[in-house]
């Protein structure tokens, strides 16, 4: 499972060896001080690059560094993006606040994450994963006219995509998927006959491996019953979804969340409870996708989550 975005597919064209030894050295000079909410709540084991001179040598960088270790770990990111520091005054202020919100919410869920394992990023009601499935396959049939059937395999398999990234046992193809099959189905809401033809491993053309977005991105293409799917790997996805979204970094957050369940929890919290976000792509997904409470309970959750890392 991917814990820190600097280890997605897209997150890995970066080195973050410089801004670790760089945050390093200047912290000498000035430590970094913790993430603070809008409100002013402050996130345990965190720390943010400021906007002042002590830390311009610092290389710009867009998402979470560890500057602990797995266990024990110390989330940095670059505040610089989201606020200004007046040395006349000494104060700092937030000028992008919501897009600090939603770090801050990342932030706290990835400390979750690490700290707690990846069944922590189960318990967060089923909205999530449909609002994923809802997002992935309803953007592929909506740009290339599929018919249902094609719409029923891309839900299957987006799926199945989506709880890999907590239960990393149904990455690879095997009978563990089987187990998974009533799961699957009462998420896709396809019939479970057809679901266990697709995730059987003994079944000739069923769902292959799917241990990141590429191979995400090419089982969709070959085994979502359509021709005019064609061949799709990681980067046709990203720049069909990266669209859906927007703020600071949207593209490369697209993206991540492919792989980071924190920064796709994240972004859905964000859709969800925050207004000015209400004409993304991705909030009117959510909206016409909710029923009853959905939508509340799920940023109830979060929201409950994200406080137990805070101090």
């Amino acid at each position: 499972m991917v814990t820190l975005p600097y280890l997605t597919t897209l997150g890995r064209l970066n080195k973050t060896e410089p801004y670790i030894a760089a945050i390093r050295k200047a912290e000498i000079t000035l430590s970094l001080p913790p993430m603070q909410t809008v409100l002013n709540e402050t996130i345990s084991n965190t720390g943010y690059v400021t906007p002042r001179e002590e830390h311009e040598d610092i290389p710009n960088f867009a998402h979470i560094v560890n500057v602990g270790d797995e266990r024990n770990p110390e989330l940095v990111v670059d505040g610089r993006q989201y606020m200004k520091y007046d040395e006349r005054t000494g104060v700092t202020r937030l000028t992008a606040a919501n897009d600090w919100q939603l770090q801050c919410v990342r932030v706290a869920l990835t400390l979750k994450l690490m700290k707690e394992g990846p069944d922590s990023m189960a318990r967060f009601t089923d909205f999530p994963a449909k609002l994923f499935m809802d997002w992935v396959s309803g953007t592929l049939v909506q740009r290339y006219t599929l018919p249902p059937q094609s719409e029923m395999a891309l839900r299957v398999i987006s799926a199945l995509y989506y709880f890999t990234l907590y239960m990393p046992e149904l990455a690879k193809a095997g009978h563990d998927r089987l187990r998974a099959g009533p799961m699957i189905a009462a998420l896709s809401r396809v019939p479970l006959d057809l679901v266990l033809l697709m995730v059987d491993p003994d079944v000739e053309g069923s769902v292959g491996d799917l241990e990141n977005a590429d191979q995400f991105a090419k089982e969709l293409s070959s085994k979502g019953k359509s021709l005019a799917l064609g061949k799709l790997g990681f980067s046709d996805l990203h720049t069909l979804l990266k669209a859906s979204w927007f703020g600071l970094n949207s593209v490369e957050n697209v993206g991540i969340a492919l792989e980071h369940l924190p920064t796709w929890l994240a972004i859905a919290y964000t859709a969800c409870s925050d207004r000015s976000y209400r004409k993304s792509k991705l909030t009117e997904r959510a909206e016409r996708l909710s029923t009853g409470n959905d939508m509340r309970n799920f940023v109830d959750l979060v929201g409950r989550a994200a406080k137990e890392k805070f101090v």
